[in-house]
């Protein structure tokens, strides 16, 4: 069982706990992509959410960003599961606090630097 967060595209953010594919499927609403945010931090998104009226999500979009996890001209739609990364065995492990605070501070400054 993975615990994490899930944020909106409205930036809502839910605890979510899960495992295998189901939960993520279902906090995604669909078929799951996987972006390798870095090694403490991976986001599940909808595969197929651009094809969606999910809606445009600033914060996972920015995030992924300012990890450099995605080009520049790309952008997250629906909603983003944040875990722990992959373990050994490639089950996804809990994620720790202070890691999405990092990036939160980490994409605040990217933005901070493009102005």
């Amino acid at each position: 069982m993975a615990n994490g967060i899930v944020i909106s595209p409205e930036g809502t953010v839910t605890n979510f706990s899960g495992d295998g594919l189901k939960p993520l499927q279902e906090a995604v609403g669909g078929y799951i992509e996987l972006v390798v945010i870095n090694q403490k931090v991976s986001m599940y998104i909808n595969e197929e959410g651009k094809f969606s009226d999910a809606g445009y999500n600033p914060i996972a979009t920015a995030i992924a960003k300012s990890n450099n996890a995605i080009f520049e001209d790309d952008y997250i739609v629906g909603n983003a599961v944040f875990l722990g990364g992959v373990d050994e065995n490639g089950d996804d492990k809990d994620l720790v606090i202070s890691d999405i605070q990092s990036l939160l501070v980490r994409m605040h400054e990217a933005n901070l630097n493009k102005k």
